[in-house]
């Protein structure tokens, strides 16, 4: 058996073989099987258990891209949002794909690419 250290958020602190001691008293400490991967699970606190991260299941349209979970984090090239509405819109002057990575504690990483461009009338 490994050991996981679970943030307050449920995302993995670290995966060790041995027991340690943080001095972080709001670490959660739980036992996880050997191959044990720390980009694939995550701490349910409802539960109160170790869980297998899910794939996101985004919406993505023009400009846009909706059916985020709240508290998703966006990654692009040249900034971070927190997605507290379940939605991010964006604004563009040209035609392009433009790539993005969300990120969220109960949620695999992916990669996206969302059609841009100006408003079409």
């Amino acid at each position: 058996m490994l050991y996981a250290y679970f943030n307050t958020d449920g995302s993995v602190k670290a995966i060790t073989s041995m027991p340690s001691d943080y001095p972080d008293e709001d670490v959660i400490e739980r036992m996880v099987p050997l191959g044990s991967n720390a980009n694939e699970i995550y701490f349910d606190f409802d539960a109160s258990t170790v869980a297998a991260k899910q794939s996101f299941e985004p919406s993505i349209s023009y400009n846009r891209v909706s059916s985020l979970p709240l508290g998703t984090t966006i990654t692009t090239s040249d900034a971070q949002f927190l997605i507290e509405d379940g939605e991010i819109e964006f604004e563009a002057d040209t035609l392009a794909d433009f790539t993005i990575f969300l990120s969220h504690p109960q949620y695999l990483g992916q990669y996206i690419i969302v059609p841009t461009g100006p408003e079409l009338t």
